[in-house]
């Protein structure tokens, strides 16, 4: 499998025909179907991989910084400063996989560059997307959904200076509890409009979580269908194997029962001209 996901794209099918016919040969039919059934990656998916097998400490950081956030944000802790480095990071494994495809001597178009980006932030943001990237065998580029809260998501507000500009400056009694007053009302109101904008997040990334997750079924479901096709076409490739075979039989039955024909009349002549000659001799 390990040659599969490494070689290029281009070499794919026919190192998995190659790969299947000798485990068919050794005997091993479960295998060489489960290889037949392995779907070819795109050239982002195979840049991806490139850098999980050829560079697995720069792939290794980028995933365990995906670990991070996601158990910064599932908890409510503050990932303003994995945000602030999750960009540079990526951008550094982007640049990697992009040599990588180059030393074998082609380019990385921009496209596919842009999806091995996209791919790369999906793995930060969702663990199933991880999970594919970790494997070493995508096989399509994911597509980023976004991820957690704002980098000043949990800061507080700066507090806003002295009205006339000047600190610890005496001010009147009643001038002082009104403003007082007035700062407590807009210091809840700011509270009350930071948990809205909280919840609001934490839907935005339940429907985000959720629509990953449809997405990982319908792969699934389509890697499923593929596979059930290419059965389907083994069992008609094998009833037209048979159908052959069956009319062959059918032709060396007929040339059969016609020899049986044939040689029964020479004999029952053959009988006939023997008894003749047994009734001359009376």
């Amino acid at each position: 499998m390990e040659e599969l996901y490494r070689g290029a794209p281009g070499d794919f099918v026919q190192t998995r025909r190659r790969l299947a016919e000798t485990a068919k040969a050794a005997g091993d039919a479960a295998t060489a179907q489960q290889i037949k059934a392995l779907r070819r990656p795109t050239v982002s998916a195979w840049a991806v991989n490139l850098l999980v097998r050829e560079r697995p400490p720069l792939a290794g950081e980028v995933l365990a910084l995906g670990e991070r956030l996601r158990a910064a944000w599932e908890g409510g802790g503050d990932t303003a400063e994995l945000d602030r480095r999750r960009t540079p990071l990526i951008d550094k494994a982007v640049r990697a996989a992009e040599a990588l495809v180059e030393e074998t001597g082609r380019p990385l178009g921009d496209q596919a560059r842009h999806e091995v980006e996209e791919t790369l932030h999906a793995a930060v943001s969702d663990a199933d997307a991880a999970a594919e990237v970790a494997s070493g065998r995508l096989t399509h580029p994911r597509a980023y959904v976004g991820f957690g809260l704002p980098a000043a998501f949990g800061e507080e507000e700066p507090a806003e200076p002295d009205e006339q500009g000047r600190e610890g400056k005496a001010r009147e009694p009643g001038k002082k509890k009104k403003q007082d007053r007035a700062e407590a009302d807009q210091t809840e109101e700011n509270r009350k409009a930071e948990e809205r904008r909280r919840a609001a997040e934490r839907r935005r990334f339940e429907a985000r979580r959720q629509a990953a997750e449809l997405r990982a079924k319908a792969d699934a479901l389509a890697t499923e269908r593929d596979q059930l096709r290419r059965a389907l076409e083994d069992v008609e490739q094998e009833e037209e194997t048979l159908r052959h075979r069956l009319d062959q039989v059918r032709v060396h039955r007929a040339a059969a029962r016609k020899s049986f024909e044939e040689a029964e009349q020479l004999a029952s002549a053959a009988a006939g001209a023997a008894a003749e000659a047994e009734a001359g001799l009376t």
